[in-house]
């Protein structure tokens, strides 16, 4: 009899399972990082396994898998082979495994000993009665297997393990689906997000005290607070990579998706963490601080407040309004209570337009995956949304009026312009979403659109010949 050995972390799956239900663990409570390390330390990598496994069970249904590798075991079904699912996770996910799909014959995972290596070699021989068989695997761990049962089909191997298989002549098929790495962590890192840091210039232009070292103070800030917002873009796909699966387009992330590991995930994210702090030191202590709330935040929101309705809300639009005090600290400038009272309820409007576009995006669905909403709620986040945003146009039309705008704009009618602007943006950008036009992020989809790049260009001319 011919059989097929498959494993499954980085194999049939895109992901590693143990490190992905790390994440699951610690999103429900993040001191459950204390149990996993006493755990690790009392039971090591089988203990932190078998505890793990007791109290968390895989989504399975929504898991990576690689279609080539499951076409390539629906061949050698074909031919009549028998199919094992062998790994080094947990014996009750790999069964989940193999239930869910239907295609194994035999579901080995670790329990009593901890599959890996030569361990795994000998149980899959235990229970097949045979040590010849062709073995699907991803990793240097995998050769002492390879070299045992004398046929390889690698996933993803390196350039080294493949030139191992190749001098021992037991290399049968290569299966590779890399994409461009660099590409896939920009793309985790969500680069394009960084627009948003624009805002870190708002104080210091719209209290005219522009000057060269204010401006670099600014643009370096702008990259702190970048690998800053990189970090925690990267932590939170991480934490809801299961919820992220069942969503329309958060699927296609790179870590939801499994084009780039969690280890890889967790590198990135150390390093803009890193790159981060050493700008904003650069800046001054002040700045600093702002990077840590800026953080403590976002822990409270991923953690703790994500699932409670408005208050996550609020806390979306304070991320915007912290880049306004970002940029007061790297200049030294004090936010006027005109700017803040207009960004608090503008910004409250940009985010309850995310929120709204997940809502009627969500279908036939009850309620948003890994949120409070539900899609009863859509009337009232459109409400809220558009009456906050004609609550911050008429702060702007106070403001117009007050003596503070007399003392940095010469022709401050000519400000009114700006009104019917702000009308126009705000107005369409509703009723694009409620068209269902608008991408989950209103910043990503001024930044694609062309009239919005026209608004500004015209609230810019308008504040110029204003001065």
């Amino acid at each position: 009899m011919n059989y097929l050995v498959v494993d499954l972390d980085e194999s049939l799956i895109k992901t590693d399972l143990l490190y992905e239900q790390a994440f699951s663990f610690l999103k429900k409570n993040p001191f459950n990082i204390f149990r996993m390390l006493l755990w690790l330390f009392t039971g090591g990598r089988l203990g932190l396994k078998n505890n793990m496994a007791a109290v968390i069970h895989p989504t399975v249904e929504n898991l990576p898998y690689r279609k080539e590798v499951l076409a390539y075991i629906d061949e050698q079904k074909r031919q009549h082979h028998t199919i094992v699912l062998a790994s080094a996770s947990p014996q009750v996910w790999v069964q989940r495994v193999a239930n869910h799909l239907g295609i194994f014959d035999h579901a080995i995972g670790s329990k009593d000993f901890n599959l890996k290596g030569l361990s795994k070699y000998h149980h899959v021989k235990d229970t097949i009665g045979t040590g010849h068989f062709k073995y699907v695997g991803d990793s240097k761990s995998d050769l002492e297997i390879w070299s045992n049962c004398g046929s390889a089909i690698t996933v993803n191997a390196t350039p080294k393990v493949i030139k191992k298989l190749r001098d021992q002549s037991i290399l049968i098929k290569e299966i590779s689906d890399k994409l461009p790495k660099s590409k896939l962590l920009l793309q985790q890192m969500r680069v394009h997000q960084w627009a948003k840091n624009t805002l870190l210039f708002l104080p210091l232009f719209a209290a005219h005290q522009l000057n060269l070292t204010s401006f670099l103070n600014v643009t370096i800030g702008f990259f702190s607070f970048g690998f800053a917002a990189s970090a925690v873009y990267i932590l939170n796909d991480l934490i809801d990579i299961d919820a992220d699966r069942n969503h329309h387009s958060k699927k296609n992330r790179p870590l939801a998706s499994g084009s780039i590991s969690i280890k890889d995930a967790l590198l990135t994210l150390g390093g803009a963490s890193i790159l981060s702090l050493i700008f904003a030191l650069h800046v001054g202590i002040s700045f600093l601080g702002v990077i840590f709330a800026y953080w403590c935040l976002n822990f409270l929101y991923s953690f703790y407040l994500k699932k409670e309705v408005i208050l996550d809300i609020i806390l979306l639009s304070g991320m915007y309004t912290v880049r306004l005090f970002a940029g007061a600290a790297a200049t030294g400038i004090l936010l006027s209570h005109w700017l803040l009272s207009f960004s608090t309820l503008f910004f409250f409007s940009l985010a309850c337009v995310k929120r709204f576009t997940e809502l009627i995006r969500s279908k036939n669905k009850p309620s948003i995956d890994g949120r409070g909403y539900r899609n009863i709620d859509q009337t009232a986040v459109l409400n809220l949304g558009i009456g906050t945003g004609l609550l911050s146009i008429l702060v702007f039309l106070l403001y117009l009026r007050s003596p503070d705008v007399g003392q940095l704009y010469t022709n401050q009618d000519r400000l009114w312009l700006l009104t019917p602007v702000l009308l126009y943006w705000l107005g369409r950008l509703w009723l694009l979403t409620c068209r269902d036009e608008v991408h989950d992020d209103p910043v990503v989809f001024a930044i694609k659109d062309k009239i919005s790049w026209i608004c500004l260009a015209f609230i810019a001319f308008t504040i110029a010949i204003a001065m």
